[in-house]
């Protein structure tokens, strides 16, 4: 797994309603796809950066382009993920999460 990228405005329902929308002619789902490529951030981090973002905002993880400098070292590439998400009580995502037994 390579880096996040991050759809700007999408932490807005009516935003990823649109963009995630597949109503409509051939040329309008087109356009979404347009419009969802040209709202893509793609953060470039260095070693220790860390990237905060609303657990509601559209992400994906891009390819791993780190190349493997020898055959014998197979973690070259490799990198360690803390991935924590933090909401309040009240909030629910029935779309990630409903398959999922409460811990707390």
């Amino acid at each position: 797994m390579g880096g996040t990228a991050l759809v700007h405005g999408s932490h807005k329902l009516s935003v990823s309603a649109m963009l995630l929308s597949d109503d409509g002619d051939e040329s309008t789902v087109l356009h979404r796809k347009e419009v969802l490529q040209l709202k893509t951030i793609r953060p470039s981090l260095d070693v220790g950066d860390v990237v905060i973002f609303d657990n509601r905002t559209l992400h994906y993880g891009l390819a791993n382009t780190s190349c493997s400098e020898s055959a014998e070292n197979s973690d070259t590439g490799r990198r360690p993920l803390l991935y924590l998400n933090v909401t309040q009580s009240w909030f629910h995502d029935p779309k990630n999460w409903d398959n999922f037994s409460k811990i707390f």
